[in-house]
């Protein structure tokens, strides 16, 4: 995805913008707020419980007879090289460097980013699986502890 696609995304969206996180709520129940890449993996149906473990682990504790974990990968893993020129490492800190998301929107759609991709699709792939393992870990105990 280029720097122009992502800002075109960004201005039509209507999400709210924050900068450091890729998800927050000030407070509970409040409206959410996510980060340029936030705003594309929410978009793409990611949760906010892993939104908020991008990069961790999350574990599952069923019962005493062990658990089950299943790590959420980190965007930095996503670099650039062959096919993309741009990696997700260099999109959040100008997310980062920003005051706000129209100066985001602005500056992706500069000259200077514009043209650059990012492999935000492979990153959303990998996060929608490691979402989708997540629920299959759960759903299983779940089967598992009405069986007993």
């Amino acid at each position: 995805m280029t720097g122009r696609q992502i800002a075109d995304n960004l201005s039509r969206n209507g999400l709210q913008w924050v900068k450091g996180h890729f998800l927050l709520r000030e407070k509970k129940g409040g409206r959410a707020k996510y980060c340029a890449l936030g705003q594309k993996l929410h978009e793409a149906g990611v949760s906010d419980e892993v939104l908020d473990n991008l990069g961790d682990t999350i574990w599952i504790y069923p019962d005493m007879e062990g658990c089950v974990f299943v790590d959420i990968p980190a965007y930095e893993e996503f670099c650039s090289g062959r096919k993309f020129s741009k990696s997700l490492d260099e999109l959040v800190s100008l997310n980062d460097d920003c005051v706000s998301k129209e100066a985001v929107i602005e500056e992706l759609r500069s000259r200077e980013w514009a043209k650059e991709t990012f492999d935000i699709e492979g990153y959303r792939k990998a996060v929608l699986k490691a979402q989708a393992d997540l629920e299959k870990a759960r759903k299983k105990f779940k089967t598992k502890q009405r069986r007993k």
